[in-house]
């Protein structure tokens, strides 16, 4: 299969792919260049990893990955 790179350097990955990997509108891919390669890699969410592992009376974030992400530069900053 082949894809075009428009103006903007997006690329559309074919449905047939998109279909076999379960990619859905939002999902996160890790993107690697190798020697000559461009290669990419689903990331899966954090959320949907631990979703229902825990009991909570607060309330979950809307985004747990964007939340989990501020909680650690945080913590990043503070303990260097």
């Amino acid at each position: 299969m082949s894809t075009l790179v428009d103006k903007k350097g997006r690329v559309v990955i074919p449905k047939g792919i998109r279909s076999a990997l379960g990619l859905k509108p939002g999902d996160r891919l890790k993107v690697i260049v190798r020697d000559n390669l461009i290669i990419m890699e689903k990331v899966d969410s954090i959320a949907e990893r631990y979703a229902g592992a825990f009991k909570s009376k607060k309330s979950i974030p809307e985004d747990l990955d964007e939340f989990l992400n501020k909680v650690l530069q945080e913590w990043w900053r503070e303990s260097t």
